[in-house]
């Protein structure tokens, strides 16, 4: 096994379902690419943009590897 990269995830989940869904991934940025505050910087800004358009979805950012 190989060494594996890290990742910033945007972690999304629908909140008109009841009982709540469980949490997806919807995306993730690669620290190993960007760096650690580029990635971030990026998780933040795609949910800012998407905040007001999806207004039943809940996000939050998680970190993760494959």
């Amino acid at each position: 096994m190989g060494k594996k990269d890290q990742f910033i995830l945007v972690m999304i989940r629908n909140t008109d379902m009841v009982p709540l869904g469980e949490w997806g991934m919807d995306r993730g940025y690669s620290i190993d690419y960007l760096g650690a505050a580029e990635a971030l910087r990026k998780a933040q800004e795609y949910i800012e943009h998407c905040t007001p358009l999806f207004t039943n979805i809940e996000f939050k950012l998680e970190g993760g590897e494959w």
